[in-house]
């Protein structure tokens, strides 16, 4: 009787700690953490639609303090598309976006807070459009671009810096409960299979609230960066897009790994759980 107790409330507390590990876990590793940020922004360079905004944004940039500068875009935008295209573009839109995360994710500068709106760095991008099509000139900078026109847009410095320290330290000690409470359920069952099944079936609930997460935070993440300029905004919100589909992605696949631990736990209630208990 104690042995089943035991087994049953540590399963309840390993299923418990499943559901609130595995959202935690992936916010740490894709949107926390500043390198599986950028390794999940990289392949946005890609996507056409991103391209299109970041030339569009380049060529005002580059032109901006031309007098000719409907004449001027003219002869850079296929410059410019062309580099946007190029096989170097991923790896610097996924640095311009970096600047995006730890803006918002690391802790803020005196500096950063007396500035108010965030803004992004894009010299180096500028330099690197014009050098891939071999023209000899280098631009100064600094060109910034602000990414919102007001202090209240929801893109203030450090603005997740402390909800990000206490998502990771959930996703820790999450994990840890898990994987001791999971352990010790196994241990003293007395039946396996049973307790198998039932933590598989959490790690299924974990999927599926994994995936309605991604769902519910769409359009709450779209207001978040609605003060946005306009290529910013468009940027933004594919990004956004390709955050819910990897969410969606991992509760899917969250979702095949407790189905089949509830198969694994079905076979062994049916083979060694019986023949352990005669029956």
């Amino acid at each position: 009787m104690v042995r089943t107790l035991g087994s049953g409330l540590s399963t309840l507390i390993a299923i418990v700690a499943v559901i609130c590990a595995i959202p935690s876990f992936w916010t740490h590793q894709r949107l926390i953490d500043s390198a599986g940020f950028r390794s999940m922004s990289q392949p946005l360079g890609h996507d056409r639609a991103v391209q299109d905004a970041v030339a569009d944004e380049l060529v005002a940039q580059i032109t901006a303090d031309n007098a000719g500068g409907a004449a001027s875009a003219l002869v850079v935008k296929p410059l410019v598309t062309a580099y946007t295209r190029g096989s170097d573009f991923p790896s610097d839109l996924s640095d311009v976006l970096g600047q995006q995360h730890d803006w918002l994710f690391d802790a803020p500068t005196a500096r950063e807070q007396q500035q108010g709106t965030m803004q992004l760095d894009l010299t180096a991008m500028v330099n690197r459009a014009i050098a891939s099509q071999g023209i000899g000139v280098t631009v100064r900078g600094p060109i910034t671009v602000a990414l919102s026109e007001s202090r209240r847009s929801g893109l203030e410095a450090g603005r997740y810096h402390q909800i990000g320290q206490r998502i990771d330290q959930i996703a820790v000690v999450a994990a840890g409960v898990a994987v001791i409470a999971a352990f010790l359920a196994l241990v003293i069952a007395r039946r396996r299979g049973l307790v198998l099944c039932a933590l598989g079936f959490g790690v299924v609930v974990a999927g599926g609230i994994a995936w309605l997460l991604g769902a519910l935070l769409r359009n709450r993440a779209y207001a978040e960066v609605s003060g946005a300029a306009d290529s910013a905004r468009r940027i933004a919100d594919r990004l956004i897009d390709r955050g819910v589909d990897d969410l969606h992605h991992t509760g899917l696949i969250t979702g095949g790994v407790g189905v089949a631990m509830v198969a694994i736990g079905l076979l062994v209630s049916l083979t060694v759980d019986r023949r352990r208990t005669g029956r």
